[in-house]
């Protein structure tokens, strides 16, 4: 008898060993071609139903629309920047509400101006992540706080704005990120260059929750920011003359045992590739970023990938997306800039903004709706 239930439990080994090297050590990959579809459209303009829009200015630029987020149920929120407010947009196109936020603009300059770089959609409540300028002309965008440079996050709800000076808190950065940490809170953090970074004295990040409450981060706990929740981070080598990447992976780390939940495979081993950013959302990363060869000007085409992560079940997903002469020929110039505007929504779909002719449009990725290859592979981590 003791012989069998010994045997017993070395078989519950066995097999709980396979289990969690499976579950542990082997991904799902998908990879393939995949092209947008039509999301959400409104027309340019300055009604309620409309998004405002203005230029062309030097260079062909134009000034509109500059970021949006997108919630649970796929409704999309648009800083609608010209008209001073967020809309919320549901799946036919229609604007559902808007939030006024002109008093992010002080009202003793007039000369004063605000630029969105990142929106985030919270629980009752919107973090928006944008600059503040005091003074027109612009100056040095590297300057001190009360400079063009400046970075703010206004913690947005129908009542009241409570703006945060974030790049004094971070210790002046050259740049400041924003992620999503949970429901009610996001997370901060700066930008330093290669060489300044063995020096660097400033936080580590800075944590916001809805109620305005900042809470400074001087240490990470296995990749974590508040000790509890798992966070994507980069791993890779920066080459410091360009500061495009190589040998790029992503890793997440189990706070508490400091041991790997997932980590990719290499992309794009050895070649430079210029990364757009790095979104985490709960159960998903997204990674978008163009290569050193992206641009044919042969074709006169440019190819964007990318990569999908997806933390239970393993997953990743490798997509590429090849942009032409007949995806440009109705969008205003620039003719890519808008691929690197893009928002990992809370509904774990992948989707960018196009400025077209006559319409916003917010495009969205359905990798069940493009041709791709399946495939199995194991990792060893």
């Amino acid at each position: 008898m003791k012989k069998k239930l010994i045997i017993f439990f070395v078989v519950l080994l066995i097999i709980g060993f396979v289990v969690d090297f499976f579950s542990n050590f082997s991904i799902y990959i998908k990879a393939g071609r995949l092209q947008p579809i039509t999301y959400v459209t409104l027309k340019w303009g300055n009604s309620y139903n409309e998004v405002g829009l203005e230029g062309p200015y030097e260079d062909f630029w134009y000034e509109g629309p500059a970021t949006f987020d997108v919630d649970k149920e796929g409704n999309v929120y648009i800083v609608d920047q010209l008209h001073n407010r967020i809309i919320e947009v549901d799946k036919n196109s229609n604007i559902i509400d808007s939030i006024d936020i002109s008093k992010i603009i002080s009202e003793n300059d007039l000369d004063a101006r605000y630029g969105p770089i990142k929106l985030i959609i919270g629980n009752k409540c919107l973090f928006l992540l944008h600059f503040y300028s005091y003074t027109l002309p612009p100056v040095d965008p590297y300057s001190p706080p009360g400079g063009y440079g400046s970075r703010y996050v206004s913690v947005i709800t129908k009542d009241k704005i409570v703006k945060i000076d974030i790049q004094k808190l971070l210790g002046n950065p050259v740049d400041v990120y924003m992620d999503r940490l949970n429901d009610n809170s996001i997370v901060l953090t700066p930008s330093i260059p290669p060489e300044d970074k063995a020096n660097w004295e400033g936080p580590k990040a800075v944590i916001v929750n809805r109620n305005g409450e900042v809470r400074i981060v001087n240490n990470l706990v296995n990749g974590s920011f508040d000790g509890i929740t798992p966070f994507a981070s980069l791993i890779y080598d920066e080459d410091k003359e360009t500061h495009f990447y190589r040998n790029v992976k992503i890793q997440v780390k189990d706070p508490k045992t400091d041991k790997n939940i997932f980590a990719s495979g290499l992309i794009q081993n050895g070649e430079l590739i210029d990364i757009f950013g790095l979104q985490f959302n709960g159960n998903k990363s997204a990674l978008m970023y163009q290569t050193e060869s992206s641009y044919n000007k042969e074709n006169d085409t440019i190819t964007t990938h990318i990569v999908i992560f997806t933390l239970s079940p393993k997953e990743e997903e490798h997509y590429i997306m090849v942009v032409g002469k007949d995806e440009r020929k109705d969008m205003l110039p620039p003719p890519f800039s808008y691929r690197s505007d893009f928002v990992l929504g809370q509904d774990g779909f992948f989707y960018t903004m196009v400025y077209k002719k006559d319409e916003l449009h917010i495009q969205k990725f359905v990798p069940e709706e493009t041709q791709t290859e399946y495939y199995y592979r194991s990792l060893k981590f």
